[in-house]
């Protein structure tokens, strides 16, 4: 089954750290990176920036309207922004031990 990588964005690292051991635990992702970051938006009239910890989700495409769903119930956004992108390559080994770290269909 395809890689999928599933970006979202939270306030928090507890935040961050809870979506993505929720979905490693459920066995929805086989791992997750978290890394610091500032984002710019328009919201509400106004350009907001804020510090904000992104969530980099490793997954299989199969499992996307699970995951989607998942983080849109964990995440305290009004509208978070839940991406997913389909890697171009994957190396063999990485996608065996992923197919074997989450749900099968």
């Amino acid at each position: 089954m395809p890689l999928l990588l599933v970006q979202t964005n939270c306030p928090d690292h507890d935040t961050a750290r809870m979506i993505g051991d929720a979905l490693v635990t459920e066995r929805l992702a086989g791992s997750y990176n978290l890394d610091k970051i500032e984002s710019a938006y328009h919201w509400n009239g106004a350009i907001e920036h804020e510090a904000e910890v992104r969530v980099t989700i490793k997954t299989r495409a199969a499992l996307w309207p699970r995951v989607e769903a998942r983080i849109a119930a964990l995440h305290p956004y009004d509208v978070p922004a839940i991406i997913g992108i389909a890697p171009a390559f994957v190396s063999g080994r990485y996608q065996t031990w992923l197919d074997r770290e989450t749900l099968t269909d």
